[in-house]
C-alpha cells in the first residue's frame, strides 16, 4: 500500500455543446461570470457540466480514485483576450472516478455574446490517480497485487473543438458539456502508469437532456453527500467533503429515507433533518435552472468524523480504505481533516464495530435486498463502498502511514463498470468487472434492477441495456453484498 509518486501528468477531455433558447439560466452547483470580454453589450449564459467515461478494461489495473483540482477555467476568445470564469469554490474539485456515474455541475457564466471563442483552457493541480494493479508485475514501483496512490504535477489542458467556433446570441442559454476520457488519459507504457495530457479526442456533439432523463429534466445530482448548512421547509442547502455548495427546492414530490432511527412522532425531512445532519441528496435540475429534490437520505443527524471510500482486504481479517470522500466535525481529529480522496488508510476496530445498510432509493424496492448479509467482517468484499465512523485517526498520505479506527461501518453505493447483454428480467449479467473485486466465477457478476428505482443515462429504459442502439460497456452505481445476486443497482449509464 505504499504511496507513489510520478512527475507526468496528462489529460485527455471530451467536448460537446448544446445551444439554446430555453435552456439553464442560473444553473445550481456554482456558477460565475467571466472577464475580459470583446466589449459588446449584450451576454450570453454558458452553463458548464462533467462526466467521465468508463474505464473499458481492467486486466491491468482497476482504478479506484481519481481527482483533482480545477485551479482556472478560461474562455480563449479567437484573435483576442483570454477570459477567466470564476468557479465556486476555487479551486473546484472533480472526483473523476464518481463521475462514471454522476454529474458535476460548475454553474452558469456570463460571457459575451456574439463572439468567437477559440478554445478552453482547463488548468488542474492536486491530481491524484489510486489504482489496484492487477497484473503479475510491477507498475512503476507499485508491486503486483498492491494498491497504490500516484501524484502528478500540474498541468494545463487546452479543449479546442469546433463547437467553440458557433456564436452564442445575446440572451441564449448555452452548454459546454465535458467528458474525461481514462482511457485516452490513463496508459501503461514501459510498464509505468501514464497520464496522457495532450490527446485530442472529442465525443460527438450531445444534446441536452441525455437520453434516459425524466421530464422537464436537463441533468440529475445524485448521491450529493454532505452536511446540511440550511433547511427550511421549502429548500436545503449541502456542502459535500471538498466543500462544494448545492441548494436545492423541496418539493411534495421529495422523498425521505432515514437511516438514523428518527424519533419523531413523523418521520420526515422536516422533524429530522437539522443543521448539521449528514444526508445524501438527489435532484433533478429543470430547463430554467432549478435544481428540485428527488429524495433526501438522512445518514447521522449530526455531523461526526467519517471518511468514506472503497474497502479492501490486506489479509485475512485485515482492510484498508480508499479514499472518496468524507465529512468533519468541528474541533474533530486532524487525521481526517488532512485526508484526501486516493489516500490509503489502515482500518481498525472492525471486528467491535457496528455494521448497516444505507439502502437509500432501495429501501421499499422489491425484491428486497438483503441487508442481512452485511452485519461483520465477513460481509465485507472487495471493491464495497463504506462509510465509517472514525474514532481516531494518524500519520499523513507523504509518511504512507495513514491509519484510523472505525465505530460504525456503513455499506453505501459502489461504482463500478463491465459489459452487459441485454436483461433476463429483472437481472444483468456483468462481465469484465475487473479482478480486483474477487467474484466468483472470474470477473462476471448477476445484478438486480429495480422500476423505478434503477434510473439510467444515454438509454431509453433498462430493457433496452445491451440492445441495438447502445453499447455493451455501462457504468453501474449499486449495493454490493455477498450473495448470488451480488449487485442491487440504483443507476445505469451507457458509456
Amino acid at each position: 500500500m505504499s504511496r507513489k509518486k510520478l512527475s507526468l501528468f496528462a489529460l485527455v477531455l471530451s467536448v460537446s455543446v448544446l445551444s439554446s433558447c430555453s435552456g439553464l439560466s442560473d444553473a445550481p452547483g456554482g456558477g460565475g461570470t467571466g472577464g475580459g470580454g470583446s466589449g459588446n453589450s449584450g451576454v450570453a449564459n454558458l452553463t458548464i457540466t462533467m462526466i467521465s467515461e468508463a474505464q473499458s478494461s481492467q486486466a491491468s489495473f482497476t482504478i479506484l480514485a481519481f481527482s483533482a483540482q480545477i485551479t482556472s477555467l478560461t474562455l480563449n476568445v479567437a484573435g483576442g483576450n483570454a477570459m477567466p470564469l470564476t468557479l465556486s469554490p476555487s479551486p473546484y474539485p472533480v472526483d473523476f472516478n464518481r463521475l462514471t456515474t454522476d454529474t458535476a455541475l460548475f454553474g452558469t457564466f456570463s460571457v459575451p455574446a456574439d463572439t468567437t471563442f477559440g478554445s478552453m483552457t482547463m488548468a488542474l493541480s492536486n491530481i491524484t490517480l489510486t489504482i489496484a494493479n492487477n497484473g503479475a508485475t510491477a507498475i512503476g514501483t507499485c508491486a503486483a497485487g498492491a494498491v497504490c496512490e500516484f501524484t502528478f504535477a500540474p498541468q494545463n489542458a487546452t479543449i479546442a473543438a469546433s463547437e467553440f467556433s458557433a456564436k452564442y446570441t445575446s440572451g441564449s442559454n448555452n452548454t459546454i458539456y465535458f467528458s474525461v476520457r481514462p482511457d485516452n488519459i490513463v496508459t501503461l507504457t514501459n510498464a509505468n502508469l501514464v497520464v496522457d495530457f495532450t490527446q485530442t479526442n472529442f465525443v460527438p456533439s450531445l444534446l441536452l437532456p441525455r437520453v434516459g432523463a425524466a421530464p422537464n429534466t436537463i441533468d440529475t445530482l445524485e448521491d450529493f453527500t454532505g452536511v446540511v448548512a440550511a433547511v427550511s421547509a421549502t429548500s436545503i442547502s449541502v456542502v459535500s467533503g471538498n466543500k462544494v455548495g448545492i441548494t436545492a427546492t423541496l418539493a411534495g414530490t421529495t422523498a425521505f429515507d432515514d437511516q438514523t432511527s428518527c424519533n419523531a412522532v413523523t418521520a420526515s425531512i422536516a422533524n429530522c433533518v437539522k443543521v448539521g445532519s449528514i444526508v445524501s441528496l438527489d435532484g433533478s435540475v429543470s430547463a430554467t435552472g432549478v435544481l428540485t429534490a428527488s429524495e433526501i437520505d438522512l445518514i447521522d443527524p449530526a455531523t461526526v468524523d467519517a471518511i468514506e471510500g472503497t474497502i479492501f482486504a490486506t489479509s485475512p481479517g485485515n482492510f484498508a480504505l480508499v479514499v472518496t470522500d468524507k465529512q468533519e466535525a468541528t474541533n474533530g481529529l486532524a487525521g481526517v481533516a488532512q485526508a484526501n480522496i486516493g489516500d490509503i488508510f489502515t482500518v481498525n476496530g472492525l471486528a467491535t464495530a457496528l455494521f448497516s445498510v444505507d439502502t437509500k432509493t432501495l429501501t421499499t424496492a422489491t425484491p428486497i435486498v438483503p441487508i442481512n448479509l452485511f452485519q461483520g467482517t465477513g460481509g465485507i468484499l472487495n471493491g464495497q463502498t463504506v462509510r465509517l465512523h472514525v474514532t481516531a485517526a494518524s500519520g499523513s498520505a507523504s509518511s504512507n502511514n495513514q491509519t484510523l479506527t472505525a465505530s460504525t461501518v456503513q455499506l453505501r453505493f459502489s461504482r463500478f463498470t463491465g459489459f452487459t447483454s441485454p436483461p433476463a428480467g429483472s437481472l444483468l449479467n456483468i462481465t469484465s468487472i475487473g479482478p480486483f473485486f474477487q467474484l466468483q466465477p472470474s470477473t462476471q457478476a448477476v445484478a438486480q434492477t429495480y422500476s423505478p428505482q434503477t434510473v439510467v443515462d444515454k438509454i431509453t429504459a433498462l430493457s433496452t441495456i445491451g440492445g441495438p442502439g447502445t453499447s455493451p460497456l455501462f457504468s453501474f452505481r449499486g449495493l454490493m453484498l455477498n450473495s448470488s445476486t451480488r449487485f442491487y443497482l440504483t443507476k445505469a449509464r451507457d458509456q
